[in-house]
């Protein structure tokens, strides 16, 4: 401290002597004093023996080397204090010696005595005994008969009686109950020994197999929307007295102008890339939409690739010296071919319980998550190389992962419902979901019906409405989307997905097509359906399409969204392959983009029908399959 004063506090209370208390802060040296040991070793070495042979007299010098000594010491310390035993403990317990007892069973196995087995009833001996009546024939008996009336005196008048005396007539007299027969009947007993007959025991319940029912509800959440009302009247009011002059407002005329020039007229323009062949600048009016990704025009796209394959979930690195990925608009699940070297066999085996390997590959930044269902090796001398295929994770929703169901709703459910509890019943791995871009349409109760997997039950659902499904690169989500997200005779003006200018492409290949224009087509459902006409945006109609039958079709929604796929894959309309690399602007171009490509001042658009990924480093390329119309 500043002024060497320390402040000291005891914990115990002070020691009852008088005079000052030392205080030892550390040792004090008085403890006891080991004396230092001193050892002495007496070592024998073998004699040295050697010749010397001296020619002349001269001086040498002798190195003898000596055998390593080794000394084995041992010490010991005695302290010279006694340790005498200064208490003993005596326990209760102790280990017991273990005692053979015999064991006596208070109970034997009962020897069978045949006992006899006495009956409450027998056979009664038959008893003859005479039949006495209760009623016999009864002898006649005179009865005299007393009348209530006796002969008056005539009288002078006629008189006619009511009654008179009748002749007594015997009559037989008849006897209820006669002498009966005596009938001998055989005295039978109600009770006998029957055998025991073991009989299979029913119970009314048992373990009921799980069933898994779709449950749907005909009412549903209501989207709150809200509407205005206009009304044609209102209230009047009794005009001033006096003129009344009335000004009716011009409306300003509009300025259809797409650019209104700054004051003075004066532009600063500032480019954002070098010219190129022409310093001509060329304005015009963008009317229609703007489109979501562009991809400049350059000189030169100058790209580092990198390509990456691991094997899942240990994210264990595989050397891939080629791979190859595909997926069209009629493909649900992504195709895939990879080369590798044939050490790596062990690491692209099926699994213990035979489940496919799960890899992840990366190109250029974007993930893709594939099953590894065919394996193939060319073994030659000096070399060995592996080839395997397979799909992405949509197809453990399909055969041979995933087993056939009984589809079917005895209630009212959305078509979104019933495509959603076909991929999510349990047992089946993952957690699945549905990005759904259709219109949702109701089907009747009893209209769903469907036999096969849970991916086939998806697909009979999306192809109904002229959709199709499309399956997420990594997750386990499954896209329903339309055709033709924009009809094609809305295409004049539509935004684009992206635009690709000419530049990017190395290399074009164009194909024509001609198919009748229809531009009407009927379309009729079955129990439960509706018939429906779909006519062409801007048209009369006049070529009707061959009508189209599905059960499926309940409600305008889905007969407008399949009419209309069916009329826009008419006209006339190209198959364009372009070929191009794999950019950050653009990615890997996925079926169902629409896109504008831009052929220096002409364009065209259209929508992505395929995609074919090749990836062997260091050139990765993309070509993509355009269906546009003329």
């Amino acid at each position: 401290m500043a002024d060497d004063l320390i402040r000291l506090r005891f914990r115990h209370a002070r020691i009852a002597q008088p005079g000052p208390v030392r205080l030892v802060l550390g040792p004090d040296g008085t403890g006891p004093v080991i004396p230092p040991v001193e050892a002495r070793v007496a070592l024998m070495l073998p004699a040295l023996g050697m010749l010397l042979r001296a020619v002349r007299r001269s001086e040498a010098t002798i190195t003898v080397r000596l055998p390593q000594l080794g000394v084995r010491l041992a010490a010991a310390w005695d302290s010279q204090t006694e340790r005498p035993t200064v208490g003993q403990t005596a326990g209760r317990w102790q280990l017991a010696c273990p005692l053979p007892v015999g064991a006596a069973q208070v109970h034997w196995y009962a020897r069978s005595v045949p006992l006899a087995c006495g009956q409450s009833w027998q056979t009664a001996q038959p008893l003859r005994t005479g039949a006495t009546g209760m009623y016999r024939m009864l002898l006649a008996r005179p009865i005299t008969l007393v009348s209530r009336w006796q002969d008056a005196q005539r009288a002078h008048t006629s008189h006619l009686g009511g009654w008179q005396d009748r002749t007594r007539q015997p009559l037989p007299l008849a006897s209820a109950w006669h002498d009966a027969d005596r009938a001998h009947a055989g005295s039978g007993d109600t009770w006998q020994d029957r055998d025991r007959l073991r009989q299979r025991r029913n119970v009314l319940w048992q373990d009921a197999t799980p069933l898994h029912a779709l449950a749907s509800d005909a009412v549903q959440a209501a989207t709150r929307q809200h509407q205005g009302r206009i009304a044609r009247h209102q209230d009047a009011r009794r005009p001033p007295p006096g003129l009344a002059v009335i000004v009716i407002p011009i409306p300003p005329t509009p300025d259809d102008r797409c650019y209104i020039p700054p004051a003075g007229d004066l532009v600063r323009l500032v480019f954002r890339d070098l010219s190129r062949a022409t310093t001509k600048l060329r304005f015009r009016c963008r009317t229609e939409a703007a489109d979501r990704h562009i991809v400049p025009p350059r000189r030169a796209y100058l790209m580092l690739n990198h390509v990456t394959l691991v094997r899942l979930p240990d994210h264990t690195p595989l050397h891939c010296t080629g791979l190859t990925l595909a997926l069209d608009a009629d493909s649900w699940a992504w195709q895939f071919n990879a080369s590798l070297g044939g050490a790596q066999l062990d690491a692209v085996a099926p699994n213990s319980d035979g489940s496919p390997v799960e890899l992840l590959a990366s190109v250029n930044g974007v993930l893709f998550r594939l099953l590894v269902e065919r394996i193939s090796r060319d073994r030659q001398f000096g070399k060995s190389a592996l080839r395997i295929s397979g799909r992405s994770r949509a197809a453990l929703l399909a055969e041979p992962y995933a087993a056939q169901y009984s589809y079917s709703s005895p209630t009212y459910i959305n078509a979104q419902q019933a495509a959603l509890a076909a991929i999510t019943l349990p047992g089946l791995p993952g957690n699945w979901s549905l990005d759904w871009q259709l219109a949702d349409w109701l089907l009747p109760a009893g209209v769903w019906q469907h036999q096969g997997t849970p991916l086939s039950a998806v697909l009979r659902i999306a192809q109904a409405a002229g959709g199709y499904v499309q399956p997420h690169p990594t997750d386990d989500i499954l896209r329903i989307l339309p055709r033709y997200p924009v009809a094609p005779w809305d295409w004049t003006g539509a935004a684009a997905d992206l635009q690709l200018p000419a530049e990017a492409v190395s290399r074009e290949a164009i194909d024509w097509q001609e198919t009748p224009a229809y531009n009407e087509v009927y379309l009729s459902g079955e129990s439960g359906g509706i018939l429906a006409h779909v006519v062409r945006d801007g048209t009369t109609g006049g070529l009707a399409a061959p009508m189209i039958t599905d059960a499926l079709i309940t409600a305008p929604e889905v007969a407008r969204q399949r009419g209309s796929a069916i009329l826009g894959a008419g006209g006339r309309r190209s198959r364009q392959t372009l070929t191009l690399q794999v950019l950050p602007e653009s990615g890997i171009i996925l079926p169902g983009t629409t896109l504008r490509f831009m052929d220096g001042d002409t364009q065209h658009y259209g929508v992505v029908r395929g995609v074919n990924v090749s990836a062997g480093l260091p050139t990765v390329r993309q070509s993509i399959e355009v269906e546009a119309h003329a």
